[in-house]
């Protein structure tokens, strides 16, 4: 995927996991009026939702892909709406929202797996779950910079072909967190216990919901912020900085 560079004063507004909360996700980006946003995965499947909420929830989807200004980043829980591998189901999965979202049109061409964020001479590496030091360790990557890149580069072959359930998929699988057989899940799965920093590597991810924004900077020229808290917090990058804002009630 091609990286998004903030020149100057532009602002990139980063949205995690929606959820069929896309009104309040429009709302936050009426509000902000970002240069461009940047949407962290899982827009569908919520506690108790139908087929009509995957059906609207899609439609507004492919209106965004459309949107040059937004870029789109896909969650476990939009994987298992893009083919019928059984292998790539979890949670919230249903036949029904399934046909809901294929007679939609989704360019799903268009959403991948990782974006890198340049602003004011940092560099901010953007997936749905995060890239754990200790996934890098089971795939036999260094947990450097240069290790990340390297991974980045053999991410995008597990969207390849998905309908092939014979396939491990080490980017697409849980780790043992959430009830996969993975040590470490990937960076679309990767639960928050599971995650470790990298070493001069700063991300920007969600999937693991919480009360708060969680921040580390360990000292090592890593630095990070899991965002996913039903979308009641989102982050305004510019500048270099990262800044936290509340969704105003």
């Amino acid at each position: 995927m091609a990286g998004i560079a903030l020149g100057g004063g532009e602002r990139l507004l980063v949205l995690p996991d929606v959820h069929h909360k896309w009104g309040r996700a429009e709302a936050v980006i009426a509000a902000e009026r970002p240069d461009a946003t940047l949407f962290l995965g899982d827009y569908f499947d919520d506690r108790g939702d139908a087929a009509a909420d995957a059906r609207a929830t899609a439609g507004w989807l492919r209106a965004s892909v459309e949107d040059g200004s937004r870029t789109h980043l896909l969650g476990n829980h939009d994987i298992h709406y893009m083919s019928g591998n059984a292998a790539l189901r979890c949670s919230g999965y249903g036949a029904d929202k399934h046909a809901a979202v294929s007679g939609a049109g989704i360019d799903w061409a268009a959403l991948g797996l990782h974006c890198a964020v340049e602003s004011g001479g940092r560099e901010w590496l953007c997936t749905h779950a995060g890239l754990s030091g200790r996934f890098l360790g089971a795939l036999g990557a260094r947990r450097t910079a240069a290790g990340v890149r390297e991974a980045l580069g053999a991410m995008g072959r597990d969207l390849e072909d998905l309908g092939d359930e014979g396939r491990r998929r080490p980017f697409l699988e849980a780790g043992r967190a959430r009830g996969g057989p993975a040590p470490c899940g990937g960076p679309v799965w990767c639960d928050y216990a599971e995650f470790e920093d990298v070493p001069g590597v700063r991300q920007i991810f969600g999937h693991t919901r919480g009360a708060a924004v969680r921040h580390a900077s360990p000292g090592d020229g890593s630095e990070h912020y899991c965002m996913d808290t039903a979308l009641n917090h989102y982050a305004v990058v510019s500048g270099g900085a990262v800044r936290v804002r509340q969704v105003a009630a």
